[in-house]
This record gives C-alpha cells, sequence and structure tokens, in this order.
C-alpha cells in the first residue's frame, strides 16, 4: 500500500582518519577527520574534529571544525569555534559568536543556486556517493 522511499547512507570520514580523493553524494557527508579533496553534496557537516582542505559545494552546510577552501551552498551555518578560511557565496548564513571566518562572504541572488539543487539531485550523480581520486596537480587552487 505504502511505496517505501530509497534510504540513502551518509557518507562519513571518520575520526583519525585522512582521506584524498572528490566525493559527491545525494545525500549527507559528514567529516570527522581530515579530508584533502573538493565534496559536493545535499548535505555537509564538519564537525568539531573534521577538517576539510578543499572546496565545498552543497544545498547545506554547517561547519564546526575547519575549512581550507571555498564554499558554494545555499545555507550555511558557522557554529562557534569553527574556522572557515576562504570564499563563502551563499544565499543564508548563520554564524554563532566565536566562529571565525577568514575570506570573502558573498550573498548570491536565489537563481544562481537552482544549478546547484539540480545537479545534486540529477542522474549525473549516478550512485548516492562517488569517490574520485584526484592528482595535486590538477586540484582546483584556493583563492581568497
Amino acid at each position: 500500500m505504502f511505496k517505501s522511499l530509497p534510504v540513502i547512507t551518509p557518507t562519513v570520514v571518520g575520526q583519525n582518519t585522512t582521506v584524498t580523493g572528490d566525493i559527491e553524494s545525494k545525500g549527507l557527508v559528514q567529516v570527522d577527520g581530515n579530508f584533502k579533496g573538493n565534496i559536493k553534496a545535499n548535505c555537509i557537516v564538519v564537525s568539531k574534529n573534521g577538517f576539510v582542505d578543499g572546496n565545498i559545494t552543497a544545498i547545506d552546510t554547517t561547519v564546526y571544525g575547519k575549512i581550507n577552501g571555498n564554499i558554494l551552498s545555499k545555507k550555511v551555518s558557522v557554529m562557534q569555534k569553527s574556522y572557515i578560511s576562504g570564499k563563502i557565496l551563499y544565499l543564508q548564513i548563520i554564524t554563532e559568536g566565536g566562529g571565525d571566518i577568514d575570506g570573502e562572504l558573498v550573498k548570491e541572488k536565489s537563481k544562481s543556486f537552482a544549478d546547484i539543487e539540480t545537479f545534486i539531485k540529477s542522474d549525473k550523480m549516478k550512485s548516492n556517493t562517488t569517490i574520485q581520486k584526484t592528482e595535486d596537480n590538477k586540484k582546483d587552487k584556493i583563492k581568497k
């Protein structure tokens, strides 16, 4: 009678773990350890012990830890004791006291974010999660 919804398992980079590559996910990506590469997902959470050295593209991004890279996200939450070094393009931003941003904040128009949702929900992201190996010389350069 009821149609079951597909279960999307979160992708977790565990504490005391270092991962290098790119992640694309239609669901949640949680970084509790160290991640070097770019992440595209519906929702990204960088925990208090998490560190991302790369760019983030998401609908919803919450940062408790550290990011060295640019963020393109519809909603960005910068929590207490977090640190972001890079450019943040956002539609909505929430900052708690003690959250540190070293970079440029750019409020985007809502139309520019339609492409993010379309990309993340499209079949271009064939499976729940894809981790791609990247070469250091082909990585995006971090720009402030």
